[in-house]
């Protein structure tokens, strides 16, 4: 939901804000919001609700770092290297696709999470 309701808005706000600071604020925030559930999970104390909560916050602040952030920070590399920067952009952004799963899976069997299966 936060990426279809910030979509539209994110790119407009990605080239009027200093780049940096919201790479560095939608970093923090997604990783406040997973230490947070995190937390929670560790403690005993993890509703349904939470998650949902703790899912929208880290979509939410992801929608800034994700795709129109990453492909204006391009720019901040020189012009002669267009051709790696845009691979590596790419590359990472099919990594991320590719481990992320794989690393929830390993995770999955590795904690005995039976709620989950």
């Amino acid at each position: 939901m936060p990426v279809i309701l910030l979509s539209p808005l994110a790119g407009a706000l990605v080239d009027r804000w200093d780049r940096r600071r919201l790479m560095i604020i939608g970093d923090m925030g997604a990783a406040f919001a997973t230490f947070v559930v995190a937390f929670l999970f560790l403690a005993g104390r993890l509703e349904v609700w939470q998650v949902y909560a703790g899912a929208f916050a880290t979509a939410l602040f992801g929608r800034f770092r994700r795709r129109p952030l990453w492909q204006r920070s391009i720019n901040w590399c020189p012009r002669h290297t267009s051709a790696v920067r845009t691979a590596m952009l790419q590359m990472g952004q099919a990594a991320s696709e590719i481990l992320a799963p794989t690393v929830a899976g390993a995770l999955v069997v590795s904690i005995q999470m039976g709620g989950i299966a």
